[in-house]
């Protein structure tokens, strides 16, 4: 039983100095709260087994030595004796064995008696030394090995005139006494008695201490670690709260009703729980004064500039930083007529770019620049061609739909081009490095003026295949450069859309009559698609060319290209 208590505060001990060291805070209090106690309760179980051992080991004698103390009258007698009668010496001896035997209580351990094992008798020599003069017992060593303690107990029975005794190794006392009438006896006695009954209480003793002791340090343990789970509810609490606040979780409101469910509160932590409502209402108002102040910031930022340089983050974004990309071109431009009010033409021209917003965000388009005057805005599209056409469709739909004071116009193309940033850590531009954009771009005014609401080139036609209904109405060449220009015709209201799908040969016809050089058939041809639509400006426009040449305007026309 001991052993296996000794052995189970041995495991605790080493858990408890694991938790001191560990980096837990409630682990490391609990283990210092638990050593404590252990030393405690330990140190104080230890003490009265202690003091208890040291009671009943002074009783046990105490008890012996009254027993004892009926030989007095023995040594009394023992001291009239004629030293020279040995007979009566030896009479006497006889006597003392069968005192010892009547006056000693018989005590019993396991079925085993105990009397007394040995006693000696002392006598006073010519050097007032006591020696050896009589002996009884069995073992006959003992005077050899308890002499010199028996001495002292002889002279503390001188002193005291009283029974003296002492506890020796395996198990053994032994009780002396001397002739308390006498200044000077002549005679000790010395007996050796067992002490086997009493390690078997002192043991009960122990067993039950430690019992004990082990079951105070249990209930304790218990006590102990329901405090501090008491007290780190609290703290685990607030680190929860810490740590969703960190996460940017600092919906106030939820974390309140959260709270409710634990109860009492120290107030150490109410402080700390109002410490940290402050600094979530301070960071939510810092994080809405950042908001604010990098919406307004960003609004004059490059929109999306971070996905095309293929960053995390616009703050990322570094001068020289640039991107080879293969996307299609949306060139934007908006016709306000500038015969209108100042104020009349700032509100067309927001609502315009209003409007543009918002079908940008419905394709994923892009945008990437535009001029001063925003008479032209470019996006991109990086990833569907079919996603710009119907962008340019909706664009323009909606416009109508709103009755603008502003004709829109639309051409896509689909080209390599360089992306990138220039300039420094306090100011930086973004630009795009394509020479088919710069052509392109010098014909968005002449195309608008065509009355076209939205074209593409040859590259994006490709593309697109049967998606929309288009059709050919010419090419631009620029040096080494060559687009054929085809016009979407989805793009306008379906009655004036299927007028003028139907009239697509006739209109080949002429465009082909034009090419040939036959300006007088390729006018006529033009004029009959004019008057069965009234509002195709790209014939109007290519009448007024044929009536050039027929003039002579244009007699050395060579190339046929759209503005040569």
């Amino acid at each position: 039983m001991n052993y296996v208590i000794i052995l189970c505060l041995c495991v605790l001990i080493i858990i408890m100095l694991a938790m001191v060291f560990s980096r837990s805070q409630a682990l490391q209090r609990f283990g210092v709260m638990e050593l404590s106690m252990v030393l405690a309760v330990g140190g104080s179980a230890l003490f009265g087994y202690l003091q208890a051992k040291g009671l009943t080991t002074d009783q046990y004698f105490q008890l012996f030595s009254v027993h004892f103390g009926g030989v007095y009258a023995y040594v009394n007698e023992l001291e009239q004796c004629d030293e020279d009668d040995d007979s009566a010496k030896k009479q006497k001896l006889g006597e003392l064995e069968k005192l010892l035997n009547d006056i000693l209580p018989v005590t019993y351990v396991e079925d085993e008696s105990y009397r007394y094992v040995n006693a000696v008798v002392l006598e006073r020599d010519e050097t007032d030394n006591y020696r050896q003069c009589w002996f009884l017992g069995e073992n006959t060593m003992f005077w050899q090995d308890a002499s010199e303690q028996a001495m002292k107990l002889v002279n503390q029975s001188l002193r005291d005139k009283r029974v003296a005794y002492d506890e020796l190794t395996d198990s053994r006392g032994i009780l002396a006494l001397t002739d308390n009438s006498m200044i000077a006896p002549k005679y000790a006695i010395v007996a050796e008695i067992s002490l086997a009954p009493l390690e078997v209480k002192l043991e009960s003793l122990r067993q039950k201490y430690f019992l004990y002791g082990f079951l105070f340090l249990m209930a304790g343990t218990v006590l102990v670690a329901g405090i501090i789970f008491l007290q780190g509810r609290e703290m685990r609490r607030i680190i929860h709260l810490i740590s969703r606040v960190a996460e940017g979780k600092d919906d106030w409101e939820s974390l309140q009703i959260e709270r409710r469910g634990f109860g009492v509160e120290s107030n150490e932590m109410r402080s700390l729980y109002n410490s940290l409502r402050q600094i979530v209402s301070d960071v939510k108002r810092m994080n809405y004064m950042k908001y604010k102040i990098l919406q307004a910031y960003y609004r004059f930022a490059p929109k999306e500039i971070e996905k095309i340089l293929n960053k995390q983050s616009i703050l990322d974004v570094e001068p020289s930083d640039r991107v080879s990309i293969e996307g299609t071109l949306a060139f934007v431009s908006f016709s306000i007529s500038e015969k209108i009010a100042e104020q009349e033409y700032l509100k067309c021209m927001n609502r315009n770019y209003s409007l543009l917003g918002e079908v940008r965000k419905e394709y994923e388009g892009i945008m990437i620049s535009g001029n001063s005057d925003l008479s032209i805005l470019k996006l991109m599209f990086k990833e569907e061609t079919k996603k710009a056409l119907h962008f340019g469709i909706d664009l323009v739909a909606r416009e109508d739909m709103r009755q603008q004071k502003s004709k829109t116009f639309v051409l896509l193309h689909r080209t390599s081009f360089v992306y990138g940033v220039a300039g420094d850590d306090e100011q930086a531009f973004s630009y795009i490095h394509s020479k088919e954009m710069k052509i392109l771009e010098q014909y968005v005014d002449g195309l608008r003026a065509m009355g076209i609401r939205m074209a593409v080139t040859d590259y994006v036609y490709e593309v697109i295949g049967n998606e929309a209904a288009v059709r050919y109405i010419g090419f631009i060449e620029d040096g080494s450069y060559s687009f054929k220009i085809y016009e979407v015709l989805d793009a306008y209201p379906s009655g004036e859309r299927l007028s003028r799908i139907e009239l697509i040969p006739k209109f080949k016809k002429a465009l082909g009559l034009f090419y040939k050089g036959d300006f007088y058939l390729a006018r006529n041809t033009f004029s009959e698609v004019l008057k069965d639509c009234p509002t195709d400006e790209v014939s109007k426009w290519y009448i007024f060319l044929c009536e050039k040449c027929l003039n002579g305007e244009n007699a050395d026309r060579q190339i046929f290209s759209l503005f040569s």
